[in-house]
């Protein structure tokens, strides 16, 4: 059943979820319907946006489902409840590494800008983009994988209990190392992004105009995946941080504290597509002109747009 707490967080989520859509959504068709923004970095920042839609709706829908079931750990509410979790989870884990892709293309455009070799070409981008989504897969099915190798263990699909502590800590572990390794990748691309962007002395005055211009939309650039990458790792260690408390018994949590942590995941997904148009002018402008036109065509007129 529903309380005040669950309500609150059930309509946080209701919201998000229907923002998240509505702008990800935006930035899929912006970067489909315009052929110059057909990029194969934009394409990432596509992949990003599908996976920003998934978490989101995942979360809400099993946040629902799971206090609308009378005995979630029965057959076949528990399955539901396992499915739309890891559903919400593979989003999560393909943002995680769609977000290293962009930062290691970053790096090799901007510290190694004449290096054709690891350049992000098309053909790269058809294995980066589903592997990112298989290995999320994969990488959310550390649960059925560490229940194989112990005895008598409960997993309860809708509210995480286990029989097995041990085998519990070792299952928030991994996902803890993942966390902890997305991120250093990132700090060391980025790191080296910066230092080279804003802080390297190459008399960067002295270049000549279309070098100029360059060096302006790739610090452009950087800044709005640095801030969207930022904001997704505070999210995210803040979640590892609580797991960890919680289940080496560390410091006591409060059982709003996970659902909480989730929540501020999907509000990252959902701020992502106002970070884009706030820091990129190109972005701005086609949203601008897409929701124009949309709004236009609704109205069965141009005039004013």
């Amino acid at each position: 059943m529903f309380d005040s707490i669950d309500i609150t967080l059930a309509t946080v989520e209701c919201l998000l979820a229907i923002t998240s859509i509505a702008g990800n959504s935006l930035v899929c068709f912006v970067i489909i319907k315009n052929r110059d923004m057909r990029t194969s970095f934009n394409y990432l920042l596509f992949n990003l946006a599908v996976a920003d839609i998934i978490y989101p709706t995942f979360l809400f829908a099993y946040s629902i489902y799971r206090h609308s079931l009378n005995n979630p750990d029965v057959m076949p509410g528990n399955a539901i409840c396992l499915s739309l979790r890891k559903l919400a989870g593979i989003g999560a884990d393909s943002s995680v590494l769609t977000l290293i892709a962009i930062a290691r293309e970053r790096y090799w455009a901007v510290v190694h800008p004449l290096s054709t070799q690891r350049k992000l070409t098309w053909q790269k981008l058809k294995v980066i983009i589903p592997g990112t989504w298989i290995l999320a897969a994969l990488i959310k099915s550390r649960a059925f994988v560490i229940q194989s190798f112990g005895r008598g263990i409960a997993v309860r699909s809708c509210y995480h209990f286990w029989n097995d502590k041990e085998l519990q800590k070792a299952y928030w572990l991994i996902f803890v190392a993942f966390v902890g390794i997305s991120s250093l990748l990132m700090i060391g691309y980025y790191s080296i992004v910066v230092y080279t962007l804003w802080f390297k002395r190459d008399d960067q005055q002295k270049r000549p105009f279309q070098q100029q211009t360059v060096l302006k939309v790739r610090k452009r650039v950087t800044l709005m995946v640095l801030t969207v990458t930022t904001l997704f790792e505070i999210s995210w260690m803040s979640d590892a941080v609580i797991h960890l408390l919680r289940d080496f018994e560390v410091y006591t949590i409060s059982d709003v504290a996970i659902p909480i942590a989730h929540t501020t995941i999907a509000l990252n997904s959902v701020v992502n597509p106002f970070v884009y148009a706030l820091i990129n002018q190109r972005f701005r402008e086609k949203m601008k002109g897409m929701l124009c036109n949309n709004s236009c065509q609704s109205q069965g007129s141009i005039h004013g747009c």
